[in-house]
């Protein structure tokens, strides 16, 4: 018997994060990189908004680091606000991501994201 119902559940229901090149998943996993690479305030934030997006269910759980939907080379993704004019990019990381009524990913939906990069916010 599982003396914490619904525990295994809610688990599963949280984000999953994976990443678009091993130098990113390094970035995000290892504190003295990200310090190395984009230095500490920047690093900082990246390790607070990281563990924001672990504790969310999507991408709209998000209050801090005024997330947005922004178009790059004609793909939805989402920018989330770091340090210093830098920003953290997502993009949706379903096999088939469920679109919303205008053609982009339907964020209250999307359970995986993937790290696409880290850099200087693009509007």
């Amino acid at each position: 018997m599982n003396p914490f119902p619904g525990f295994l559940y809610a688990l599963r229901a949280l984000l999953e994060l994976a990443f678009a090149t091993r130098e990113l998943r390094e970035q995000c996993e290892q504190e003295t990189v990200a310090h190395r690479e984009l230095g500490r305030e920047v690093a900082t934030m990246l390790k607070r908004r990281l563990a924001d997006l672990l504790a969310a269910e999507t991408i709209e759980d998000l209050v801090v680091g005024n997330p947005r939907q922004v178009i790059e080379n004609e793909h939805s993704s989402i920018q989330i606000t770091l340090s210093d004019g830098y920003c953290l990019v997502l993009g949706a990381n379903h096999a088939k991501t469920m679109i919303d009524n205008i053609g982009q990913p339907d964020w209250s939906n999307v359970r995986r994201v993937k790290v696409l990069r880290i850099g200087i916010c693009h509007d």
